[in-house]
């Protein structure tokens, strides 16, 4: 999916390639005011507090390799179109200090694996893969998750004639490694699509889940 910006800032510096927040990813901040979309479809994401502090992320991933970071530099100030997956999710972005490369946000084109701007194509889908040297969350972490899915406390959502309205829970993860055993994977328009069953055991003792696909995982990206 693609979305077209007006500007962008972005960080300068890649992030390592460790486990927490060192994923090995480059922040491009968007204000609220720079995202090119038309009226009626503003806010790209609606909050509380000063408008100046909110906008969109975009992230590069694996971002030493290639030369992304260099073919941003040629498109500073100028509007830029960036494709990749779009989510909604509330990592803790919402409060707390700011950056031009990180502003307040909910709403990212995370990973971003192509952009084009002025003279500037970019595409780098390759990009979008595992990090051998970065570790998952263990059960701690996905082990709630997954009650909390079972209760359906979440994900709520609902429509009205103009929004549609998330509710999303504060400063959740902005990923689970479930343990998963792929059983099919078929070619797509586009990429592939991969059925899996879940546990909730690192041992694949107790199946949770059967036959999901990476579509109806939502955020999901099975590489």
């Amino acid at each position: 999916m693609s979305f077209q910006l007006r500007r962008f800032k972005a960080a300068s510096t890649i992030h390592s390639e460790k486990c927490g927040g060192n994923d090995a990813e480059l922040h491009i901040g968007i204000k609220k005011n720079d995202i090119d979309l038309p009226d009626d479809q503003m806010p790209a994401s609606n909050h509380s507090g000063p408008a100046s502090k909110w906008g969109i992320v975009a992230e590069l991933p694996n971002a030493k390799g290639g030369d992304g970071k260099a073919r941003l530099n040629d498109l500073s100030n100028q509007p830029v179109t960036f494709v990749g997956y779009f989510r909604v999710w509330d990592e803790g972005h919402a409060v707390g200090q700011t950056h031009p490369s990180n502003p307040h946000h909910v709403f990212e084109i995370h990973p971003a694996w192509a952009f084009s701007g002025d003279g500037v194509d970019f595409s780098r889908v390759d990009l979008v893969d595992s990090m051998p040297n970065y570790r998952g969350f263990g059960f701690g972490k996905f082990g709630p998750l997954l009650k909390s899915l079972a209760k359906s406390r979440w994900p709520l959502a609902y429509t009205d004639d103009d929004f549609l309205h998330v509710g999303l829970p504060f400063k959740q993860s902005n990923f689970y490694q479930l343990p998963i055993r792929v059983t099919f994977i078929k070619n797509v328009s586009g990429g592939h699509e991969a059925i899996v069953d879940v546990f909730s055991s690192t041992n694949f003792n107790n199946q949770i889940y059967s036959g999901l696909s990476n579509a109806r995982l939502g955020s999901a990206i099975l590489v």
